[in-house]
């Protein structure tokens, strides 16, 4: 049955006259007719007059109706293939709006990023050839489902609310780190006091690498950090902290469905936290003032 029916479909890309449906629309009704007519005229002579022409309408009325059928049905069968082929129009313009858009959207996206990009490793004091986000890794993240196929899908706001939740994680952890490294000044030695502050760095470094990752930046980046023993250094995790929280701005200044009051809430609440650490890096007690005597320079 299935086989029938695809085989008796119309097809859009082909022309009336090359529908199988078309044709069986016209040639039915006559076929019809004449099997209905053909019994009955068979006992006759043609003759050509008046009276000849009236009988044989009113002995025929039956097989011609049946013929007068191939026409209605024809045009039926006409304007059901010009719908199709009008609705095979509008998809495919609707699918080359979606690849227009989506290349439009994609490469204003590529050309945002790689302008802030700039900028922000500048600030950074990072080296651009290195420290690159990967737009197309990011890009997906943040418009899940677009495609040229697709086109543009998705919203932002559950990116960047990851974003935000990744940056306040490394903050609080970092800061909970740094507190846990108080020392009475008279009780540890300089050995044990290094040891503590490696650990500390070594136990925050997987933070600060899932932050990096969730921005798609270069895994070299990462890659290449992991072969020191030290990993990040103290000075380095504060600097990307504030790496990513300019990149969440950035971001967020070209996304369209996120509410500004999240933003004001969340970055206070980041900005509070960076100033506890910084404030904690600064008491006298702690690791790393006793390892630097003063605070790294970063600050």
């Amino acid at each position: 049955m299935r086989k029938v029916l695809r085989f008796l479909a119309l097809n859009p890309e082909s022309g009336l006259g090359s529908q199988i449906l078309f044709w069986i629309a016209i040639l039915a009704p006559i076929a019809a007719a004449a099997g209905f007519s053909l019994p009955i005229w068979v006992d006759y002579e043609l003759t050509f007059n008046a009276k000849a022409y009236n009988y044989f309408l009113e002995l025929s009325k039956l097989p011609l109706g049946i013929a007068a059928l191939s026409i209605p049905l024809g045009v039926l069968v006409a304007r059901m293939h010009g719908t199709k082929q009008t609705a095979k129009q509008i998809a495919e313009t609707m699918q080359d709006n979606k690849i227009k858009l989506f290349l439009s959207h994609y490469g204003y996206f590529c050309n945002f990023v790689e302008k802030n990009e700039e900028f922000i490793l500048d600030k950074h004091n990072l080296d651009r050839n290195k420290w690159r986000i990967l737009q197309i890794s990011l890009y997906h993240k943040m418009y899940p489902g677009s495609s040229i196929r697709n086109g543009v899908n998705g919203s932002e706001y559950k990116f960047l609310k990851g974003l935000m939740s990744q940056i306040e994680t490394t903050a609080s952890s970092l800061l909970i780190a740094i507190e846990s490294t108080k020392v009475d000044e008279d009780s540890v030695s300089h050995i044990e006091v290094r040891e503590q502050y490696l650990k500390l760095l070594a136990s925050h470094n997987e933070n600060v690498n899932s932050l990096l990752r969730f921005l798609c930046l270069s895994e070299s980046v990462i890659i290449d950090n992991n072969k020191s023993p030290l990993s990040w250094s103290l000075e380095d995790q504060l600097r990307i902290l504030y790496f990513s929280i300019d990149w969440y701005l950035a971001l967020f200044a070209f996304s369209e469905n996120v509410d500004a009051a999240d933003l004001n809430t969340n970055i206070a609440t980041i900005g509070m936290k960076i100033t506890s650490i910084v404030d904690m890096l600064k008491h006298p007690n702690t690791v790393v003032r006793k390892l630097h005597a003063t605070p790294p320079s970063f600050f």
